[in-house]
Protein backbone atom coordinates (compact mmCIF):
# COMPACT_ATOMS: atom_id res chain seq x y z
CA UNK A 1 0.00 0.00 0.00
CA UNK A 2 1.36 3.40 -0.92
CA UNK A 3 1.75 6.22 1.56
CA UNK A 4 -0.91 8.19 -0.32
CA UNK A 5 -3.38 5.31 -0.05
CA UNK A 6 -2.57 4.86 3.62
CA UNK A 7 -3.13 8.58 4.26
CA UNK A 8 -6.39 8.39 2.35
CA UNK A 9 -7.47 5.48 4.54
CA UNK A 10 -6.51 7.51 7.60
CA UNK A 11 -8.64 10.42 6.40
CA UNK A 12 -11.55 8.02 5.88
CA UNK A 13 -11.12 6.66 9.40
CA UNK A 14 -11.09 10.14 10.89
CA UNK A 15 -14.21 11.08 8.93
CA UNK A 16 -15.90 7.90 10.14
CA UNK A 17 -15.05 8.74 13.75
CA UNK A 18 -16.41 12.27 13.37
CA UNK A 19 -19.61 11.01 11.76
CA UNK A 20 -20.07 8.36 14.44
CA UNK A 21 -19.63 10.96 17.18
CA UNK A 22 -22.12 13.34 15.59
CA UNK A 23 -24.68 10.57 15.07
CA UNK A 24 -24.44 9.30 18.62
CA UNK A 25 -23.96 12.48 20.67
CA UNK A 26 -27.67 12.78 21.51
CA UNK A 27 -28.00 9.10 22.39
CA UNK A 28 -24.93 9.23 24.64
CA UNK A 29 -26.13 12.37 26.41
CA UNK A 30 -29.09 10.35 27.63
CA UNK A 31 -26.99 7.30 28.51
CA UNK A 32 -26.77 6.92 32.28
CA UNK A 33 -23.31 5.42 32.10
CA UNK A 34 -21.21 7.70 29.92
CA UNK A 35 -18.10 5.61 30.59
CA UNK A 36 -19.75 2.62 28.92
CA UNK A 37 -20.65 4.79 25.95
CA UNK A 38 -17.11 6.12 25.66
CA UNK A 39 -15.63 2.64 25.90
CA UNK A 40 -17.91 1.50 23.09
CA UNK A 41 -16.89 4.47 20.97
CA UNK A 42 -13.18 3.81 21.47
CA UNK A 43 -13.47 0.08 20.89
CA UNK A 44 -15.35 0.32 17.61
CA UNK A 45 -13.90 3.40 15.98
CA UNK A 46 -10.47 4.30 17.31
CA UNK A 47 -9.00 0.88 16.58
CA UNK A 48 -9.25 1.67 12.86
CA UNK A 49 -7.39 4.93 13.40
CA UNK A 50 -4.63 3.20 15.37
CA UNK A 51 -4.28 0.57 12.67
CA UNK A 52 -3.91 3.21 9.98
CA UNK A 53 -1.35 5.13 12.03
CA UNK A 54 0.68 1.94 12.41
CA UNK A 55 0.54 1.41 8.64
CA UNK A 56 1.71 4.99 8.06
CA UNK A 57 4.60 4.44 10.44
CA UNK A 58 5.62 1.27 8.57
CA UNK A 59 5.33 3.01 5.20
CA UNK A 60 7.40 5.97 6.37
CA UNK A 61 10.10 3.71 7.81
CA UNK A 62 10.28 1.80 4.52
CA UNK A 63 10.39 5.05 2.56
CA UNK A 64 13.17 6.49 4.72
CA UNK A 65 15.20 3.29 4.45
CA UNK A 66 14.63 3.05 0.69
CA UNK A 67 15.66 6.65 0.08
CA UNK A 68 18.48 6.44 2.64
CA UNK A 69 17.19 9.55 4.38
CA UNK A 70 18.56 10.48 7.79
CA UNK A 71 15.43 10.28 10.00
CA UNK A 72 16.87 12.87 12.38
Amino acid sequence: MSIRQTLSNLEDSIAEIINFKEETDDRYRSTPNILTALAEFHEHKLSALISNLEKIEEELIEYVEEKEIDPA
